[in-house]
């Protein structure tokens, strides 16, 4: 019997323990610059652990940071795309 079945035998196996990125759409509720949305507007497709409801983060269209809401089941037609950290807040 021999060890070329393809089994991996070592500590940690790390790849085996990590779950996939969940993704999803979050509603915007509102612009820092105090610009109008319209109603059910929400963000392209982002990693969910990245931004969570209540969190400040840099639209990129706008050039300000908007308010996220809570998470999206579907992408709306006005649709916006966010990125980088996250705030608490409209401050700069």
């Amino acid at each position: 019997m021999g060890w070329g079945n393809g089994i991996s035998i070592g500590w940690p196996n790390a790849s085996a323990q990590s779950a996939p990125a969940q993704t999803g759409y979050f509603y915007i509720l509102e612009r820092c610059d105090g610009g109008v949305l319209p109603f059910g507007t929400t963000t392209q497709l982002v990693q969910l652990n990245n931004y969570s409801e209540g969190s400040y983060v840099q639209c990129l269209v706008f050039n300000t940071r908007v308010l996220l809401g809570t998470i999206a089941p579907d992408i709306s037609p006005d649709n916006y795309e966010i990125s980088g950290e996250a705030f608490n807040s409209c401050e700069i």
